[in-house]
């Protein structure tokens, strides 16, 4: 798992980094001549895209994996935010007909069932250990299992 999360922290990183230097990208392969390694106005939407859907995923991962406290009360908190903007983002795709959105609404299927995985897992934890650790945290208590969600 830990090497799954760098490599996608890189990727994420390299995608941003990459959009903030898109104009010297343009103006390199301008004035040098190299059309086929430009991005189009396109792949640069796409771009864009990817790295507004994935940010959720970035942020949390760093909040939890850079974080030296204790986060089991949070958890349950996360993982429901993630689900919600899972089903708001398909919800916005669904109806997409270009390709390069319908492989990302199917990604995003996948995201899904993988985060239904580990979030599953945390039902395999001896003595209710989450759920304890979410009713005891001062901000949730007795409130936070009261949601729907």
């Amino acid at each position: 798992m830990q090497d799954v999360r760098t490599r996608w922290n890189s990727t994420f990183l390299m995608l941003r980094r990459a959009k903030r230097l898109q104009l010297i990208f343009d103006k390199f392969c301008q004035e040098y001549n190299q059309p086929y390694i430009q991005l189009s106005q396109k792949k640069w939407r796409q771009v864009d895209y990817l790295l507004s859907i994935t940010q959720p995923f970035f942020i949390f991962t760093n909040i939890v994996s850079k974080n030296n406290d204790i986060t089991i009360h949070t958890v349950f908190g996360i993982y429901n935010t993630l689900f919600n903007y899972i089903e708001k983002s398909k919800a916005q795709l669904a109806r997409k007909k270009v390709n390069w959105k319908t492989v990302i609404f199917k990604a995003l299927l996948y995201t899904k069932n993988k985060l239904s995985v580990y979030y599953s897992a945390t039902d395999t934890i001896g003595d209710d250990l989450y759920t304890i650790g979410t009713i005891m945290a001062p901000q949730n208590k007795f409130e936070f299992f009261q949601i729907s969600e």
